[in-house]
């Protein structure tokens, strides 16, 4: 590292990360950059060796082991990481998680001209294997009911370091889906989120089954959250600014007794599979949508009222182009 003010700092969440947070160490290792940077792993409370892999690296990276006891988390080890970090930009990613060589450099271009981004987020398919390896890749998402903001994830994340404390950083109260409304809050507040796909985080799937389903039935849920929380700003921007109808395909015809219940939709996808590795993709589908559809939701949660003016939706992102 070179000498100097630190101009990025990496922050990385980390509960009992022992058994992932090297394959990690290894990518930022490789990172060819020469400006001052800095990586945080902010301990969520480990009960693993995560401690001791940490200081094995501390020769080989600008390593800083930060203690994020004291609030339990992934959105307070990260804002706990923010506040003990030097750089002038974050950069967020995830203990279990690999970076591309480039990322840290690109990253850092980015953040120079945008101050809110979402970098390129790369999964494999389950299908996928290391003969025919097949990506799923993405920057910034929208949901359906409110395609007018867009969101990134907050393991790809970037900010500047005063935006992200001025606004208060993650809310730890939000559970599940935090990242999307700290993307919702600082854009209604006039900040505009930016794609950067070509810096590339390669995200892995949770192991298991079951740990898939419990994740993609917990993401329904919080989303089903956000929607309650955020109704009359989706409203707002329903009525002022109108999404498209998508152009029809022309090549699509849904019989006038197809099933339209949830049940009934699931029961189409399941019919239709074609290998085993479509049980894991189908089951995903399903269990966000009953988690979106049947998740506790607390509605006692004061809901958000929609600024005036409202800030205009940026414009859409370039399509991603999966393979």
């Amino acid at each position: 590292m070179v000498a100097g003010e630190v101009r990025v700092s990496v922050v990385i969440p980390a509960y009992n990360a022992a058994s992932t947070i090297e394959d990690q160490f290894r990518a930022l290792a490789r990172q060819q950059v020469t400006f001052p940077w800095e990586v945080l792993v902010c301990d969520n409370g480990s009960t693993d060796d995560l401690a001791a892999v940490v200081d094995e690296w501390a020769d080989r990276l600008p390593l800083r082991l930060v203690d994020a006891s004291f609030r339990r988390g992934a959105s307070a080890a990260r804002n706990i990481g923010v506040t003990a970090a030097r750089g002038a930009s974050i950069a967020f990613c995830d203990a279990d998680d690999v970076v591309a060589d480039d990322w840290l450099e690109l990253m850092d271009a980015a953040l120079a001209v945008d101050d809110f981004i979402g970098a390129g987020g790369r999964r494999r398919y389950v299908h996928s294997t290391d003969e025919n390896p097949e990506y799923f890749t993405w920057a910034i998402n929208a949901m359906p009911y409110f395609p007018q903001l867009p969101f990134t994830g907050g393991g790809h994340m970037g900010v500047r370091t005063e935006l992200f404390r001025r606004f208060g950083g993650f809310d730890e109260s939000v559970r599940i889906a935090e990242d999307v409304e700290f993307c919702w809050r600082l854009q209604l507040a006039g900040h505009v989120l930016t794609g950067h796909p070509e810096a590339v985080v390669n995200v892995r799937s949770r192991d298991g089954l079951r740990a898939l389903l419990r994740q993609s039935y917990n993401t329904g849920r919080g989303e089903r959250q956000l929607r309650h929380t955020f109704a009359r700003v989706i409203a707002a921007y329903a009525a002022q600014y109108p999404a498209p109808e998508p152009p029809p395909s022309g090549n699509t015809v849904v019989p006038r007794d197809a099933p339209t219940s949830l049940v009934g939709r699931a029961m189409r996808k399941l019919v239709s599979l074609r290998r085993p590795s479509d049980l894991a993709r189908v089951g995903r589908l399903i269990a966000y949508r009953l988690g979106h559809r049947f998740g506790r939701i607390d509605r006692s949660r004061a809901t958000v009222d929609p600024p005036s003016p409202l800030p205009p939706p940026p414009p859409p992102a370039p399509p991603v182009v999966n393979g």
